[in-house]
């Protein structure tokens, strides 16, 4: 059954797309305007093949050095730099990062490539590509609250109106950062349609290297490079946990690794303005329009660092991570410490499909007890000469326990059986959810969780609210099938897994601990 909506169709054109041309005329930021009214400097541009979106705030400036060797390589790529730093901020820390964004400019006029300069833009060439850089940090910094996700949709709408201006060929938009290193074949990713409909993003593979490029490993002496190792195999692990469920919603969430359809870009009013999280939001309303993909081209590679840039996010983790060394607990890093969320705008029609939660909707993350002893039968995966840092790094419990994803799994499949057979049939959903569990498990206990612990975790996220409104409308199979894939979106899930590790009283595991569970598995 198709669950999602089409972005249109191969040959779709940014240039005469009337759904852009909306998004551009009312909720784009008004930076656009000031790049595609300057007809001589679009002149200069030309036509340009791929376009890439880059927030910058307080980088180093070797980072602006891999980024030119990369364009040097390319051809006919526009690269879109917002320099910025939010407002408020310390003295020392102003300092600091004015002195590093201007060191970007001040580098890149420094080799006679500029050709533009004009309302806090300056555009360079190099080679046969150009940069086109936007100073949010000296005049008009960005607001705390909107952060990367502001950074970003100036960016990303800045690319938009020059597609719809005829100055992009592509109709994707790639969005990565700083401190990224990009393959040869990266614009590659949007060349390839897996069906005559096109995704509505696609997320790159990527990979965590150290400062000298090599693969983060847990063995690693250097903490930061074992803390990222570990890190990313949590975010894997999420991952492939909700493809086992059957989740609709099985793909990563990192901005560094983005490639968005044009079209799909407008219909969900672009990134939302966040200081973290906006690839996860934008890939959830993206997700309700067409299918999110995996791309083809090789890995991105994300330098290893601790970051406070934003509140949350793998920077932030490895930060947490690393502070509580030598403590008896863990922090589970979470969405929680995010400010308020400015609300965006519905996408769609679809009840809550599009609308943006608020952060303190997250259930809040609590301190993991102390790390238990190894399961017996485990075996160090660790190579010889393992630094005290990686071990306690293992102790970390931050991992979500593999029953948690055999519950989502028989929930959606539980759903799915809901929606065809006509939800105004069932009296009691609680009811017929428990009978379910137990009908296709008998007896049912999941190491640990009940059927009542479904039920309850389906209460905390107000499933309630779902089955009125579908009783209401009078819905038929298909179209209550597209409301509650909607509704149970990545955070909706997100927040049941949460829900259902408090009511089953389920702990988050350590590596050791899910590798356990994978065997068990087997």
């Amino acid at each position: 059954m198709q669950l999602t909506r089409s972005t249109g169709t191969k040959d779709n054109s940014a240039a005469k797309d009337k759904s852009i041309a909306r998004y551009l005329e009312r909720y784009a930021e008004p930076e656009h305007r000031q790049i595609t009214e300057n007809k001589p400097m679009l002149h200069r541009l030309g036509t340009v093949q791929n376009i890439l979106a880059l927030p910058c705030y307080a980088e180093d400036i070797e980072n602006l050095h891999r980024f030119t060797s990369f364009l040097r390589a390319q051809q006919n790529t526009l690269l879109i730099r917002v320099l910025n730093q939010p407002e408020s901020l310390a003295p020392e820390e102003t300092d600091i990062a004015r002195e590093r964004n201007q060191s970007w400019l001040d580098y890149l006029s420094s080799q006679g490539l500029a050709f533009f300069a004009q309302n806090h833009f300056y555009c360079y060439q190099i080679d046969q590509s150009f940069v086109l850089c936007l100073d949010r940090f000296r005049d008009k910094p960005i607001p705390r609250k909107q952060g990367v996700g502001l950074a970003r949709k100036i960016a990303a709408d800045i690319a938009l109106s020059l597609a719809h201006n005829g100055i992009v060929a592509t109709d994707y938009i790639y969005s990565t950062d700083a401190d990224c290193t990009l393959p040869d074949d990266y614009f590659s990713a949007s060349e390839k349609q897996r069906s005559d409909v096109p995704a509505a993003a696609k997320v790159l593979p990527f990979q965590h290297v150290d400062q000298c490029g090599k693969a983060v490993s847990m063995a690693s002496p250097d903490a930061i490079s074992a803390a990222t190792a570990l890190y990313e195999e949590r975010l894997k692990g999420y991952c492939q946990g909700l493809a086992r469920a059957g989740s609709p919603y099985a793909y990563h969430s990192m901005g560094s690794c983005l490639c968005i359809n044009m079209r799909a870009y407008a219909k969900v009013r672009g990134f939302p303005r966040r200081s973290a999280g906006e690839d996860f939001y934008i890939l959830n309303k993206l997700r309700k329009l067409g299918s999110i993909e995996t791309g083809s081209c090789s890995p991105i590679k994300i330098t290893a660092r601790v970051s406070q840039r934003a509140p949350f996010g793998t920077g932030s983790a490895v930060a947490d991570m690393l502070a509580n060394i030598g403590r008896d607990a863990f922090v589970e890093p979470s969405a929680c410490k995010e400010p308020s969320a400015c609300k965006e705008p519905s996408a769609c029609k679809e009840p809550s499909a599009c609308k943006e939660p608020s952060a303190n909707e997250e259930p809040s993350a609590e301190k993991e007890p102390s790390a238990s002893k190894k399961p017996s039968g485990y075996k160090d995966s660790l190579a010889h000469g393992e630094s005290a840092t990686s071990k306690t790094l293992l102790a970390a419990k931050i991992y979500y326990p593999s029953e948690v994803f055999e519950a989502l799994g028989i929930f959606l499949l539980w759903q799915a059986e809901l929606a065809q057979n006509a939800v105004n049939q069932v009296d009691d959903w609680r009811y017929s959810l428990a009978k379910y569990c137990e009908r296709t498990h008998s007896g049912f206990v999941l190491r640990g969780i009940s059927a009542d612990d479904i039920v309850s975790a389906t209460e905390i996220i107000k499933f309630d609210e779902a089955i009125s409104h579908l009783r209401s409308q009078h819905l038929d199979k298909e179209k209550a099938a597209f409301h509650l894939f909607c509704w149970f979106d990545a955070f909706k899930t997100l927040r049941w897994i949460h829900a259902l590790q408090a009511t089953a009283q389920i702990d988050f595991r350590t590596l050791a601990e899910t590798r356990v569970d994978s065997q068990r598995n087997q």
